[in-house]
């Protein structure tokens, strides 16, 4: 079953209202083929153990399925910049007490590639002490998550 979630938009998570989380890497790639790669289900599965389908075309207003574990989540996408980034939140989730969930996804050229930088923000309905524990492990996970993405990179050039 699934259930509604808050929409956001652009800036909801730099407000205080949710517990943040987020991760930077730097890669050894151009920005437009870490955006290429990203478009991937296979490189969210590799990376993260997320199962993908995507509503194409891709751009402002694309959605998502996404599986983790026992958990689904449905994405809208409120931004998307070819090879600078995109950023959604979750419209509807298998988890009740989701109330607003939020990512942004931000590619930056650096002198070395492209840097990639995950920010993101969450609020529960109800049980919001469960939402700092959520956000911490976003957190943890996105940190192995990122060293595979930076070998996947490496593989793939």
């Amino acid at each position: 079953m699934m259930y509604n979630c808050t929409p956001v938009t652009k800036g909801w998570i730099e407000t205080n209202e949710g517990y943040k989380f987020g991760q930077k890497v730097s890669l050894n790639c151009t920005p437009s083929f870490l955006f290429s790669l990203m478009k991937e289900p296979s490189m969210w599965k590799e990376t993260l153990g997320l199962d993908i389908e995507w509503d194409a075309p891709f751009g402002p207003n694309t959605s998502r399925t996404v599986k983790s574990g026992s958990a689904t989540f449905h994405e809208v996408f409120y931004e998307w910049e070819e090879d600078k980034g995109f950023g959604f939140c979750f419209d509807k989730s298998s988890i009740s007490i989701v109330e607003k969930l939020a990512e942004d996804w931000i590619i930056t050229p650096s002198e070395d590639g492209c840097t990639l930088e995950w920010v993101g923000a969450v609020s529960f309905k109800r049980f919001g002490f469960l939402a700092i524990v959520f956000a911490k492990v976003l957190q943890y996970k996105s940190g192995p998550a990122f060293s595979k993405l930076a070998k996947l990179v490496d593989s793939k050039k």
